[in-house]
């Protein structure tokens, strides 16, 4: 005789608990063929399709979940990372917005969304979108003010919108936290001879030259 749907539901948590995403969504699905409306079933194989990369599959059971349990924390979550790996930006930021209203010490969440803000600042940095890509980077800042590469990454985005004096404070701020980054003096000194403050330029110049050597 094949086992109670409870035990096969059972037997594929303990899978997915380890890793086996395979086997567990074999177990979920075949949890699901016999009781369709098994919510416990659609979110563990939700989450074994977001491992195993399967990401529109993954979200459409996902939304199943949340449709039945708006509040889910670990499930948006989920779907969050979902939404980040599809390039769906917005509607990744909502999902971890609301992770973070709804887990509110769960002190990892706001570096999982500087994140997401950071990976779209880049894309959109790539893409020649300065303005768009320095908005992300006030997000990132906001949420991870400590790491000096963001404070590079934003006055990079002000050097090519033009507004140098801005960018040469955040650069002094990136410096200012990590001063051994050749890379930081040297960007701060482009933004410098924009401004013809040529002696401060070469000052940085050859600071970055010394830190490289």
């Amino acid at each position: 005789p094949s086992r109670p749907a409870h035990e096969i539901l059972a037997i594929a948590t303990t899978n997915m608990l380890h890793g086996h995403f395979e086997d567990a969504e074999k177990g979920f699905a075949e949890v699901l063929a016999r009781d369709p409306q098994s919510i416990e079933a659609v979110k563990g194989r939700g989450y074994c399709l977001l491992n195993m990369n399967r990401l529109e599959a993954a979200v459409a059971d996902l939304d199943r979940v949340l449709a039945a349990r708006p509040d889910d924390a670990a499930t948006l979550r989920r779907r969050s990372r979902a939404h980040a790996l599809l390039r769906d930006f917005p509607r990744a930021i909502s999902d971890l917005r609301r992770t973070i209203e709804l887990m509110p010490n769960a002190t990892e969440l706001p570096g999982e969304l500087a994140t997401v803000y950071a990976i779209r600042s880049h894309e959109r940095f790539e893409a020649g979108d300065y303005e768009g890509s320095r908005e992300d980077m006030d997000e990132v800042i906001r949420l991870a003010p400590d790491q000096a590469v963001n404070y590079s990454r934003r006055g990079a985005c002000w050097f090519h919108i033009g507004e140098y004096e801005n960018s040469v404070a955040d650069m002094t701020e990136a410096i200012r936290r990590e001063p051994g980054n050749p890379e930081f003096h040297e960007k701060r000194s482009y933004a410098l001879r924009r401004l013809g403050r040529n002696e401060e330029a070469e000052a940085d110049e050859k600071k970055a030259r010394e830190l490289r050597q």
